[in-house]
């Protein structure tokens, strides 16, 4: 009996004990530091960054050579293809890629739409020399219904000639309202700081309607010019009619003909020269020292 009871203890020793649950984990632990210390650290490829995916924005970083870097985001990650593929996808990537694709757009386009806005002003250039041409030298504006074509087909080689467009229309706008405009300022600014005389004549056009020419004599750039300031309708004929019409003319045009007008010719009729109630009486009385000068009969 005594010697089973031996043999049933020493076969007890020989057999392990089974391990507790805190040894268990502690060699978990340590498998898993083993599995970490043998992971594969990828270095940063430099052929990535020809991947249609990552092209224009994936580059090294400077923070080493296992790291990526993102210069449309300024953010550097971990290496590896899956992790880069990742980081593309992600929306806020995606949402600054498409800035970025809108502004070197609108970079790209620039030289291209500056060319073109270049050629426009110059084409217009032209056509307002040629308007001011007409006005000069008193062309007719019909002979511009055919210019244009005669430009273009002279000159095959020029962008301009190709562009150019100045039609009769086209011409008196650009004479009326551009032009015109532009002198008119030109002459009032003139008339506003230097002496000048004014020539008038009365005239009536087909439709019976009285109308007041007025050229202006003023001595610019070394030289006398006679400058035509406009006809103005004379709803009254009468010497107090004329008087209106001329000083309202000057002060919307804010000229201080009281100060700057030295001399006043017209012709001989007694609205304009009569020694009683006339034109240039009533100019003598604002200017005491204005010089009237008839024209001859």
């Amino acid at each position: 009996m005594s010697s089973s009871k031996a043999s049933t203890s020493s076969h007890d020793d020989l057999v392990p004990s089974s391990p507790s649950s805190s040894e268990e984990s502690q060699r978990q632990h340590v498998a898993n530091k083993r599995k970490e210390n043998t992971t594969c650290i990828q270095k940063y490829n430099r052929q990535w960054e020809e991947v249609p995916e990552f092209k224009g924005w994936l580059e090294s970083s400077k923070k080493g050579i296992t790291y990526g870097h993102c210069n449309v985001c300024n953010k550097d990650f971990v290496c590896g293809k899956s992790e880069i593929m990742k980081h593309s996808k992600g929306a806020k990537h995606l949402k600054l890629c498409k800035t970025i694709v809108g502004k070197q757009t609108i970079i790209t386009d620039m030289p291209s739409l500056q060319q073109k806005k270049l050629l426009e002003v110059k084409t217009k250039s032209a056509e307002m020399w040629f308007a001011a041409f007409a006005a000069e030298h008193n062309i007719a504006f019909t002979a511009f219904d055919h210019l244009s074509q005669v430009i273009r087909e002279s000159f095959t080689d020029s962008e301009i000639a190709k562009n150019f467009s100045a039609n009769r229309t086209k011409v008196t706008a650009i004479i009326t309202n551009v032009l015109g405009s532009y002198s008119f300022e030109n002459t009032v600014k003139l008339l506003q700081s230097n002496y000048f005389s004014l020539i008038v004549d009365e005239s009536t056009d087909r439709g019976t309607i009285k109308s007041l020419a007025m050229v202006a004599r003023v001595f610019d750039k070394n030289d006398v010019n006679d400058i035509f300031l406009g006809l103005l309708p004379v709803p009254n004929g009468t010497a107090e009619g004329l008087y209106t019409s001329i000083t309202d003319f000057f002060a919307t045009c804010s000229i201080d003909y009281k100060k700057n007008l030295i001399g006043f010719a017209s012709d001989g009729v007694s609205t304009m020269m009569g020694i009683h109630n006339s034109l240039s009486t009533k100019l003598k009385a604002d200017i005491p020292d204005l010089i009237l000068m008839k024209c001859a009969q």
